[in-house]
């Protein structure tokens, strides 16, 4: 019995490990490239492939260990009769697709693996970043609402200039439209300003005034609550026809950071009364150290269950835009084009069938995962 509840308190991490074991065996079976190859003493690993290779001779390798079925997913065959169905038999070329071919001849199982490759990537890339970001702010908003942090108004004025700029900025890089060297110079100019105002002494006649970081999380989630997000993703996308991968990223992060934000705050809440966090504040620790070493490490649970949610909505919110034809990943061959080309002609049931059965299975995954780490934070 004790090793059975043992088990079942890593649950939610046996989850995880399973994603990473079924992606790394289906990429074994088909893929675009060898797993693991070696030529000209360099070491290459043939894992998150997912975009279009342009056509080139293949290397010789010293060493090779290639998949069961070698193919790309964008790899077209107009000749034959196509589409194939499903586990029929092999083409003129002896290839075998398992879950069939498109009217282009495009193998769906390798569409379906790199449409699977994409949403982890976007999911881990949301869930993680926005968690980060979120559990500072949820930690700092509670924090500093029961010990307030007092300033000038000029010193929070200056700071909330430079703290628009850097997201401005920011912003413009990742979507595509902003070069690399301003962007790093302009960047640099920004932290030296940040760290003049935080450590050089400014004379000035403003009243001291209390940093309302709890009050911008609760006005910030208002301001996004009531649009949905795929109303503000379809902006974007029609506003910046140049949006990157990175860009897409980064609007699904500032649209999960606002609700994480403030649910994390809520939660911190119930720990910063705590007794240790007020003999901390007693002893004379810095705020920040309380934040990172008392405070946040409460917070872990409550945080992985956002990060895990966030990371679902954010493969669903992708394969939305993907369905409706807008956004930067219409370049490559997600859930959401296969379901929408699977759509627009019934015949081929099967190339949207699988797609959407992935999407409903990695949510169902993931809710678990979030399940077993709210079983955690109840405990």
């Amino acid at each position: 019995m004790k090793k059975l509840s043992q088990g079942r308190k890593y649950k939610q991490y046996g989850w995880l490990i399973f994603i990473l074991i079924f992606y790394i065996v289906v990429k074994m079976v088909i893929n675009s490239e060898p797993l693991i190859s070696i030529s000209n003493s360099s070491l290459k690993i043939g894992l998150f492939n997912f975009y279009k290779k342009p056509l080139a001779v293949e290397p010789e390798y010293q060493f090779a260990l290639r998949p069961l079925i070698q193919i790309s997913a964008y790899q077209t065959d107009l000749t034959g009769n196509h589409p194939l169905k499903p586990f029929s038999n092999a083409d003129q070329h002896g290839v075998r697709h398992w879950l069939g071919t498109d009217k282009l001849g495009r193998d769906v199982l390798a569409g379906f693996i790199g449409g699977f490759e994409l949403a982890l990537i976007i999911s881990l890339s949301v869930g993680i970043l926005s968690g980060l970001i979120t559990v500072l702010a949820g930690a700092m908003g509670a924090y500093y609402r029961r010990y307030p942090k007092k300033t000038t108004k000029l010193r929070r004025f200056i700071l909330v200039i430079c703290l628009v700029k850097f997201v401005f900025l920011s912003a413009w890089y990742l979507l595509g439209i902003y070069s690399i060297i301003p962007f790093i110079m302009f960047t640099l100019i920004l932290l030296g300003a940040v760290i003049l105002i935080l450590k050089l002494p400014i004379k000035s006649n403003n009243v001291n005034v209390t940093i309302p970081i709890s009050s911008f999380n609760r006005r910030f989630l208002e301001f996004f609550q009531p649009i949905p997000d795929l109303i503000f993703l379809m902006l974007f996308a029609l506003l910046f026809d140049r949006m990157s991968l990175t860009g897409l990223i980064f609007i699904l992060i500032i649209l999960r950071v606002p609700y994480g934000s403030y649910y994390l705050q809520s939660l911190a809440h119930q720990f910063v009364h705590k007794q240790h966090i007020d003999q901390a504040k007693s002893m004379g620790l810095s705020s920040m150290r309380i934040v990172f070493q008392h405070l946040i490490p409460l917070m872990i649970p409550g945080t992985a269950v956002f990060m895990v949610l966030s990371g679902s909505r954010a493969v669903l919110s992708e394969s939305a835009l993907a369905f409706l034809g807008i956004g930067p990943t219409g370049d490559y061959i997600t859930w959401g084009s296969m379901i929408r080309l699977g759509l627009t002609n019934l015949d081929m049931w099967w190339v949207s069938f699988f797609p959407i059965l992935g999407l409903v299975l990695l949510s169902l995954v993931y809710q678990k995962i979030a399940k077993a780490f709210q079983k955690v934070q109840a405990k």
